[in-house]
């Protein structure tokens, strides 16, 4: 059996859990501009601290930043993308829905310059958001509307003789509230112990539910109901205006924080934590835009929705096994093989599955085989991912794998009184291979055990059948690089390192030269042809009618005429391309005057 002092046990522990229990609960709260009056300042002052939140941070924004800076458009950038960001070009406009709706084709309706987001929209029917949101209104009722997709609208709009295609329109009143001079919002980051005070908890009874109607009395949106008269409100709170914003997720809350207060990840205690967990930082900004993720299990759906309502430990735990999930997927260099992520080991080394640790380093993790053939079979494993087989891996990522190996196997050996060890590795599927990240198994023996049978030596090796072996070896550990063509009609009396592509236009014909005796053959591309000399070794190396490549060829001279020639330094191949060789000039009929050094 394997000793106790080479097994650690099992365990579960991963290192975003551990960062996690380090990060509060941290929210971004806000006061809606209808809302922003004295008396509501403390009453959420008031109401914060007799929830036990501590306040962190808190200020005013006003409209002109708001604008300046797109603020609310980034904060609805899923709905103000279409409206105000982007314009209509950088779309993915369905082209065949918009033709349904509209009877007109997308591109001829681009074309056309009446194409326009809500914002430009406004500017050329020359309406205020106002109004563009009644026409928005009148257009759905007569159904000139279509929905592309969550957020993404387009409308057939029409006043005083204009006619716009125009996304979004609804957006820019939504917008003015946030943009209007003298406007202004006042915002709170604010943080807890989640032991206390769970992020739903956090939602549904210290902001209170969106429709104000159906708050708590003591909750945010409950008291600023029932008292937005003595508040200083102009009107009664409700589903649209209900006078508090709060973050839904602790991710959420990371993304309000770096959008409407420039707050940067790596300074962020969540965002820090994010990044700790493996998740890189253009992820992580994508991710602040809400976009559509693969959610396992064949699902796919919005990111702020899957991670909604949680605390952040949890948050963090479900964001890392999303990254997982949708993180791009590379393939093997050598074996072509896809990498998952979510693949056994994988798992083992993002703690995500347990395992019996026999070692570790800060480059692999080895452990017991959870169906071993013996007794101490253990696996080894790289820590680096993205690898399918062993063969994929660069050089020193590879050297610092095996290099733990003879350390590994000598252990296991003691530790079981083996009288031998077997060293194993299987790189792809028809080698063995089950589990696409790079592994060796070591294998203690016992004589007479046939643990692991030997395959039968096959017959002797002849000279002929290693020489085509170790010359396939050789070019593969050699490989030439892809070849830059010249041209024929460029070459000259000192060329050297040409890398042609040409058909044979000739056959051979005997020639004597001072190189020897040989062969001459023409060949050619487009921009002419040349005499190429074809030692006597090479006969049949260029048939006529076919394309070959002549890599690393050279110029030599006879009696005063080029000679392409391709020696040992050089090689011919075969070519599946047409080139169509030229008919009229030939480079080596040019006569060049020898000169004596």
């Amino acid at each position: 059996q394997v000793c106790s002092s080479c097994v650690e046990g099992v365990t579960r522990e991963s290192t975003h859990e551990v960062i996690a229990m380090t990060v509060k609960n941290s929210a971004f709260l806000f006061i809606k501009p209808h809302a922003v009056t004295d008396q509501v300042k403390e009453l959420v002052d008031a109401k914060l601290k007799e929830k036990g939140l501590r306040v962190v941070k808190r200020g005013t924004l006003k409209s002109e930043v708001i604008d300046k800076k797109k603020l609310i458009d980034n904060h609805y950038y899923a709905i103000a993308s279409k409206a105000t960001i982007l314009k209509p070009n950088q779309l993915n406009v369905p082209a065949d829905k918009f033709k349904g709706q509209f009877g007109i084709d997308w591109q001829e309706a681009l074309d056309s310059g009446k194409v326009f987001n809500a914002m430009d929209g406004c500017e050329f029917l020359g309406v205020d958001a106002e109004k563009m949101d009644s026409l928005w209104g009148e257009t759905k009722k007569a159904g000139k509307l279509i929905k592309f997709g969550g957020g993404f609208y387009c409308a057939e709009v029409e006043h005083d003789g204009k006619k716009a295609y125009i996304f979004n329109g609804f957006f820019m009143s939504m917008r003015s509230a946030y943009v209007e001079p003298g406007k202004s919002i006042f915002y709170y980051v604010v943080e807890w112990d989640p032991a206390k005070l769970s992020w739903q908890d956090f939602r549904s009874n210290v902001c209170g539910p969106t429709d104000p109607s159906e708050a708590p009395a003591d909750s945010l949106r409950g008291a600023v109901f029932a008292k937005w008269e003595e508040l200083g409100l102009t009107e009664k709170p409700n589903t649209g205006l209900n006078a508090i914003h709060a973050s839904a997720s602790p991710f959420e809350a990371l993304a309000e924080r770096m959008n409407w207060l420039n707050f940067k990840l790596d300074q962020d205690r969540f965002g820090s934590a994010m990044l700790a967990a493996g998740l890189p930082p253009r992820t992580i900004r994508e991710w602040g835009r809400d976009p559509q993720v693969e959610l396992g299990d064949d699902k796919k759906g919005s990111l702020f929705d899957a991670l909604e309502d949680i605390n952040a430990e949890e948050c963090l735990a479900k964001a890392a096994d999303l990254w997982t999930i949708n993180r791009p997927r590379p393939t093997g260099r050598v074996s072509g093989i896809e990498y998952d992520f979510t693949n056994v080991f994988a798992q083992i080394l993002g703690k995500k599955m347990p395992c019996f640790k026999v070692y570790e380093s800060t480059s692999v993790l080895a452990f017991l085989d959870l169906f071993p053939v013996c007794p101490g079979h253990t696996v080894v494993i790289p820590k680096a991912l993205g690898f399918p087989t062993f063969m994929d891996m660069p050089a020193d990522k590879a050297g610092d794998l095996t290099k733990e190996l003879p350390k590994i196997a000598k252990a296991v050996k003691e530790a079981t009184g083996a009288d031998a060890v077997n060293i194993l590795q299987n790189s792809g599927a028809d080698a063995g291979q089950t589990v696409f990240h790079p592994h060796f198994h070591i294998i203690p023996r016992k004589a007479g055990d046939k643990v692991v049978t030997p395959p039968k030596p096959g017959a002797a090796l002849t000279a002929d059948a290693a020489k085509d072996v170790l010359t396939k070896v050789d070019a593969a550990l050699h490989p030439l690089k892809k070849p830059k063509f010249g041209k024929v009609a460029a070459l000259k009396p000192d060329s050297s390192g040409v890398n042609l592509q040409v058909s044979v236009t000739s056959d051979e014909a005997a020639a004597e030269t001072k190189m020897g005796k040989g062969f001459d053959v023409t060949v050619g591309d487009a921009s002419a042809s040349v005499v190429v000399f074809l030692s006597e070794s090479q006969k049949g190396a260029l048939t006529k009618g076919k394309t070959y490549v002549l890599r690393n060829a050279g110029c030599k001279m006879v009696a005063g005429h080029i000679r392409l020639i391709v020696d040992k330094w050089g090689k011919i191949e075969a070519s599946d391309d047409t080139v169509e060789a030229s008919a009229t000039k030939n480079v080596s009929d040019t006569e060049y005057e020898l000169k004596k050094k």
